[in-house]
């Protein structure tokens, strides 16, 4: 790193940033889940964060924007 002059690419612990967990409201199908992934995912990208971590844990959308400061 120091021969190219490049810096690590820092996760959401240390470089800091916006992690949320989303919870359905009403029992949710894993089709209903994964298209509410990908409409995060498309809005997210339009935001331009640098490698978004969408993911679904058991019922649940995390989802991890490192280097953001606004939550909103």
């Amino acid at each position: 790193m120091l021969v190219t002059d490049t810096s690590p690419l820092l996760g959401l612990d240390l470089q800091g940033g916006v992690s949320v967990v989303l919870e359905p409201t009403e029992d949710a199908s894993d089709e209903a889940l994964s298209q509410t992934i990908e409409i995060i995912r498309s809005r997210v990208d339009a935001l331009g964060v640098a490698e978004p971590e969408i993911t679904q844990q058991g019922s649940a959308v995390v989802v991890q924007l490192p280097g953001v400061k606004n939550q909103q």
